[in-house]
């Protein structure tokens, strides 16, 4: 998701050292505030049309928070539970499998958290059994 961000603000020039970084700060944050894989998602996209610049937690937060304002129902309307994986599970599995793909293929770092989050990340296709 970073990745894909980084590319609309070219001028951060982050390398995959500092996107590594700045994930994992993201992640740490999300936790803290509950906030699961899809509401980032849409977090981070509400942040990026409106922010001039790559968004900062700060903004995603505030979007993440104007988007559940504006997503509750109408008084007297019941609505199912929004359950999702909290995007810290989801990112440690992105972590986890990023680090192996590095130690047993010798990907970069950006490359390796690139196919991880391709393969387990908020938006890969899920393989049913």
């Amino acid at each position: 998701m970073l990745t894909g961000l980084s590319l609309h603000y070219p001028g951060a020039k982050h390398t995959p050292d500092t996107l590594d970084e700045v994930a994992r700060d993201m992640l740490a944050d999300m936790a803290r505030a509950n906030v699961s894989a899809k509401d980032f998602r849409e977090a981070v996209a509400e942040a990026r049309r409106g922010s001039e610049f790559f968004p900062n937690v700060a903004q995603i937060l505030t979007a993440h928070r104007r988007l559940c304002e504006t997503s509750r129902p109408a008084d007297g309307q019941l609505s199912l539970p929004h359950r999702t994986e909290p995007i810290s599970q989801t990112m440690q599995r992105v972590f986890a499998r990023s680090r192996e793909l590095r130690e047993k293929q010798g990907l970069l770092p950006f490359d390796a958290f690139k196919a991880a989050m391709a393969e387990v990340g908020p938006n890969a296709k899920r393989q049913t059994a």
